[in-house]
């Protein structure tokens, strides 16, 4: 009887939060955003040099908290979904 083992499912881990921040930085919509921001933030510079980087920053500042925001609801989640 104990040459197989037990009978027991192996309890599921709880995916690191790096890897909902991964999942949520792989937005392609974002990346575009991102880029034209780094972009905005360039342009802004050579024609505006006193504060033409705000707006630039401000979006770069912006996709931050968006993609913080969301790896921590999918991390939650999934410790929800782990417990259930």
């Amino acid at each position: 009887m104990h040459s197989f083992g037990q009978n027991e499912k192996p309890r599921p881990q709880i995916p690191p939060f790096r890897r909902s921040l991964r999942d949520a930085l792989n937005d392609m919509t974002l990346l575009v955003l991102g880029i034209f921001a780094i972009l905005g933030i360039i342009t802004g510079m050579i024609y505006n040099k006193g504060n033409g980087w705000i707006e630039g920053v401000c979006i770069l500042a912006a996709i931050f908290l968006l993609v913080l925001i969301t790896a921590i609801n999918d991390w939650s989640k999934d410790k929800k979904f782990v417990r259930l």
